[in-house]
């Protein structure tokens, strides 16, 4: 293993490890609405958007594994969801070749009620989670409007995590 190669992987490692720790520990105690902010599905898709639909489907898959662990719904559940999420998400930006502000915001924001919607879906299939429809839409649109705004930063923590390395100054 390359020295670059260790260095990916422990800043991967170090973002999901915070992630994990702000989401069970801080965010899961927050509130706007009676929606709990998703965290977790704001990184999948946010680096479904910077990383394309490969690299964001395998660190959608990895938080969606973390998450997994302090839930009480089938373990994998989260992964799948989020994996196929970060993918479609990545995919569609490519498709649509655009780096615009708005446009990423939009994709962060659509991603996410979608994902919410599906991940609900899914759980009801497997008789492990139990949400009406208005509770689903609300939290769908809620957490997609919040996640839409606060995913940018993000963005750039995936660049940051995934940076190629960083080509030398010429002084001029």
């Amino acid at each position: 293993m390359t020295v670059d190669r260790a260095l990916l992987l422990l800043r991967g490692a170090a973002v999901v490890l915070v992630a994990m720790i702000v989401q069970a520990g801080v965010v899961s105690h927050l509130s706007l609405f009676g929606v709990r902010p998703e965290l977790t599905l704001l990184l999948a898709v946010s680096a479904g958007v910077a990383l394309g639909p490969d690299r964001g489907a395998v660190v959608g898959f990895v938080l969606g594994v973390s998450y997994d662990l302090f839930l009480q719904t089938p373990l994998g559940l989260s992964a799948l969801i989020y994996a196929l999420l970060a993918f479609a998400v990545g995919t569609i930006q490519l498709q649509m070749a655009t780096r615009r502000r708005l446009a990423r915001m939009l994709f962060m924001g659509v991603g996410t009620a979608v994902g919410i919607v599906v991940w609900v879906v899914a759980g009801r299939l497997l008789d492990a989670v139990w949400a009406t429809p208005g509770t689903t839409i609300r939290v769908a649109l809620v957490a997609g409007l919040v996640n839409s705004v606060l995913g940018l930063p993000l963005i750039r923590v995936w660049g940051w995590v995934f940076a190629p390395e960083a080509p030398v100054r010429v002084p001029t």
